[in-house]
C-alpha cells in the first residue's frame, strides 16, 4: 500500500531528502487528508525535479489504492519533468524499466509533452516488446504529424504482420493514428507501405495540422445488428452485458420478434445479438463474458478461447440469464479489467448505474482511466435506449444514460452505439 507512509519510506529509501521541496513534500504528504490536498502537494515534486521526485512520482501513480484524480496527475507531473535533471531518467526507464507497466507509465507522461524533444522517446516506444507501451506512445505520435512518424508507425505495422499473437487492436490503434495524421483509411501493412511508398516524396500534412477528432460521434442504430464487424474488434475482448430490470423494457416491433407480434425486449435482442458475434468470432480469438445487475456474474474466471465447446457454453450461459435487479456498472467493469489478458471490453447497458460502491458516472470513468493508465484497453459500448421504461413502472433518464455512454467510449478509445 502507498499512501503517505509509503512516499515518506520511499524518500527515506534514496538517503533521506536532500532538498527543501522534498522535505516541504514529505510534511505536505504526511498531512493530506483528501485528493485535492494531494495533488496540491505533487507540485512540490515537480518543483524539485529531481530523479528522486520522479521515481516518487511514478510510484504514486502505480499506486492501486491512490485516488484516480491522484494517479493521473502524478502522470501529469512526470510530464511537466521535462528539461530537468529527472528528465533523462524518464526517458531512460521508459525504455529500461523492468516492469512493462512502469515503462507504459512513463511513456504516457513522455506523450503529454508538445516538444520535439519527445519524439525520439516516442518513436523508440514503437519497438517495444509490450503492447500495452506501443500504444501509450500513439496519442503522443497522432499530434506530430512529420514523415519520420509516419515511416516509424508502417514500420509498426509491418513488424506486426507476422505475428499471429498480436491482437488486431494493436493494428487497429495504429491505423487510427495513421489516419489521423494523414487521413487515409487503409487497412493491413501491404496497402499502407504502398500508399507511402507512393506519397512520401513531398508528402505534407492535413490542412489541419495531423489533428483529428479523437473519436467517432456516437452512431445511432435502429438495425437488428448491433456490432457492425464486432469480430474485428479485437482477439481478447470481454462482452460486459446488462441483465437488470431495466432491460425487460420492450422495444418497438420491428426491431426483431417478440412474442405476440410485440418487439423484442432490450434483454432478448442483446442476447440475439451477441450469440450471432460468437459465431463469428475468429477460431483465434478469446472471449468471455461478464453479465451484471446486482454483482458482476462472469461466465468464465478468464479469457477463453474460440472453440465449438466454448461458442456452445458461451450461449448455454446466455440461454440461463435472467434480467432482475439493479445495474452495478463499477463492479462489472472492474471485474472485466481484472484479467490482464483483456485488451478490449463491449459495455452493452441501457446505460444508468443504480448500485455498486458509486453510481456517480464521472467518478466510474475517472476509475476506469485508474485502471487503465498502463493497461490500454479500449472500451466500447452500445446503449439501449428504445422502448418505454414507464410500461413497468420504471423512470429512465435517457439523456444522462446517453451522455454516460458517450463519456465512456470517448475517453477510453472506444465508440458508442445508440439503440433507439
Amino acid at each position: 500500500m502507498v499512501g503517505w507512509l509509503g512516499a515518506f519510506v520511499l524518500v527515506l529509501a534514496f538517503g533521506g531528502p536532500g532538498r527543501a521541496d522534498l522535505r516541504a513534500f514529505e510534511r505536505a504528504w504526511s498531512e493530506a487528508r483528501g485528493e485535492a490536498s494531494k495533488i496540491e502537494a505533487l507540485k512540490l515534486l515537480e518543483a524539485d525535479g529531481s530523479e528522486k521526485a520522479a521515481r516518487i512520482l511514478l510510484q504514486i501513480a502505480l499506486a492501486p489504492d491512490e485516488p484516480a484524480a491522484v494517479a493521473m496527475a502524478a502522470v501529469a507531473r512526470l510530464a511537466a519533468l521535462e528539461n530537468t535533471e529527472a528528465d533523462r531518467w524518464i526517458v531512460r526507464e521508459a525504455h529500461e524499466a523492468r516492469r512493462w507497466q512502469q515503462r507504459a507509465a512513463l511513456v504516457r507522461a513522455i506523450a503529454m509533452r508538445g516538444s520535439e524533444a519527445a519524439t525520439a522517446p516516442l518513436l523508440a516506444a514503437l519497438e517495444d516488446r509490450a503492447w500495452q507501451v506501443r500504444v501509450a506512445a500513439l496519442p503522443g505520435l497522432a499530434r506530430r504529424p512529420r514523415p519520420e512518424v509516419v515511416e516509424a508507425l508502417v514500420r509498426a505495422l509491418e513488424r506486426l504482420a507476422p505475428r499471429a499473437s498480436e491482437s488486431p487492436r494493436v493494428r487497429a490503434e495504429i491505423e487510427d493514428t495513421l489516419f489521423r495524421l494523414t487521413g487515409q483509411r487503409l487497412e493491413g501493412a501491404k496497402a499502407w507501405r504502398g500508399w507511402w511508398e507512393a506519397n512520401r516524396d513531398g508528402w505534407r500534412p492535413p490542412s489541419d495540422g495531423g489533428q483529428l477528432v479523437e473519436h467517432d460521434e456516437a452512431t445511432v442504430s435502429r438495425s437488428p445488428r448491433l456490432f457492425p464487424a464486432a469480430e474485428r474488434l479485437s482477439e481478447r475482448i470481454v462482452f460486459v452485458i446488462d441483465i437488470s430490470g431495466s432491460m425487460r423494457v420492450r422495444t418497438p416491433a420491428g426491431l426483431g420478434e417478440g412474442p405476440g407480434g410485440e418487439g423484442p425486449t432490450r434483454f432478448e435482442r442483446m442476447v440475439a445479438e451477441l450469440k450471432r458475434v460468437i459465431d463469428r468470432l475468429p477460431a483465434r480469438a478469446a472471449f468471455n463474458i461478464v453479465a451484471f445487475s446486482d454483482e458482476p456474474q462472469p461466465w468464465s474466471r478468464r479469457l477463453q478461447r474460440v472453440s465449438a465447446r466454448s461458442r456452445k457454453a458461451a450461449k448455454a450461459f446466455l440461454d440461463r440469464l435472467e434480467p432482475k435487479g439493479q445495474t452495478n456498472v463499477i463492479g462489472a467493469l472492474e471485474r472485466a479489467f481484472a484479467d490482464p489478458q483483456v485488451d478490449t471490453i463491449v459495455l452493452l447497458s441501457d446505460g444508468y448505474p443504480t448500485a455498486g460502491r458509486t453510481i456517480d458516472m464521472d467518478k466510474i470513468s475517472a476509475e476506469l482511466a485508474r485502471w487503465n493508465l498502463t493497461r490500454g484497453v479500449r472500451v466500447h459500448t452500445v446503449a439501449f435506449l428504445s422502448g418505454d421504461g414507464r410500461s413497468l413502472g420504471i423512470v429512465e433518464d435517457k439523456a444522462s444514460a446517453r451522455a454516460f455512454m458517450e463519456k465512456l467510449a470517448r475517453d477510453h478509445g472506444g465508440r458508442c452505439r445508440i439503440v433507439e
